[in-house]
């Protein structure tokens, strides 16, 4: 709930932001809501060790991508000068990317789900109906890891360990956007997210996985602005 609490807190301030009528110049200024969706590509680019006996270590690596739909709100303030657009913007969604790569008799998954963030906006106008932009920002996605190599420790059982919670990363993307009706914004963008690295340890000293994910995201929105 505390992250619900603090998108709206936070899509308040940018509603409020646009209060003032003066501050209207185009028809990108000001508040906006919208909802957006797409394609996601998560890719944990893993290294493994797998102690195989003794002090004998084997060395691997996977990208499998965990791929899948997602979608989403944002809300968002901006503001031209002249030609050139200044805004931020906050984002929430949820992902259904999955992925499973299976070396030899290894076993490695990969889930990504609830994400939000908030980014900053620097575009230029082409013309009256028409912006492209840049974006560079923080996002928070929540993972889930599994990982098997397929190796049995004392007793047979498989070593296994996982690894759960969320992912700092920072996003930059590029987009358009255009204005397609009265006070409604149509936009696609293509955006990149490097998130942090994380360590798994499996039990009884059957080694490690290190993950470095990171995120190819396609999505289309649509806006109203106030």
């Amino acid at each position: 709930m505390s992250r619900i609490r603090s998108l709206v807190v936070a899509t308040s301030a940018l509603v409020a932001l646009s209060a003032t009528p003066a501050l209207a110049k185009s028809a990108f200024d000001g508040a906006y809501v919208g909802l957006q969706g797409g394609y996601n590509f998560v890719t944990p680019d893993a290294d493994h060790q797998t102690v195989i006996g003794g002090d004998a270590i084997a060395t691997s690596s996977t990208d499998k991508n965990a791929d899948g739909f997602t979608g989403g709100i944002y809300a968002g303030f901006g503001q031209t000068f002249d030609r050139f657009y200044v805004g931020a913007e906050v984002d929430a969604g949820y992902s259904d990317a999955k992925g499973t790569a299976t070396p030899n008799s290894a076993r490695y998954s990969f889930e990504a789900k609830e994400s939000y963030g908030v980014s900053g906006r620097v575009g230029y106008l082409f013309s009256d109906t028409a912006l492209v932009y840049g974006r560079v920002g923080w996002q928070r996605t929540d993972i889930d890891f599994t990982g098997n190599p397929g190796v049995p420790t004392i007793g047979g059982t498989p070593a296994v360990a996982s690894f759960g919670g969320e992912l700092d990363g920072v996003r930059y993307g590029i987009g358009s956007e255009v204005v397609v009706g009265q006070n409604l914004l149509l936009r696609a963008e293509y955006s990149y997210t490097d998130y942090e690295d994380f360590t798994v340890t499996y039990p009884l000293g059957a080694g490690n996985s290190r993950v470095d994910a990171h995120e190819n995201l396609v999505r289309a929105g649509i806006a109203y602005r106030f």
